[in-house]
């Protein structure tokens, strides 16, 4: 494996998770786009390692994010600051 494209990739995967989580799709062309750069990413990140592959699998399963974890993750004064 060339280290530059399993730097590409990880930088892919954490996209993809930061864009789901800070602007989930609503209109179904979104969802659409965001399902085909998850499969994108998936293939990439299984040539990379495939129980990462996998856990990200699991999680874009899930495809929505509760209310409250949606709050916590942008809670300007955190219960226990860094």
């Amino acid at each position: 494996m060339n280290n530059g494209n399993g730097n590409q990739v990880v930088k892919d995967v954490y996209a993809l998770i930061g864009e789901l989580w800070c602007s989930p799709p609503e209109a179904d062309t979104e969802r659409a786009k965001t399902k085909k750069d998850a499969e994108r990413v998936l293939a990439g990140l299984e040539t990379v390692d495939k129980e990462s592959a996998k856990l990200l699998s699991i999680f874009l399963k899930e495809e929505t994010i509760s209310d409250e974890d949606y709050i916590d993750l942008f809670e300007l004064q955190p219960k226990c600051p860094l």
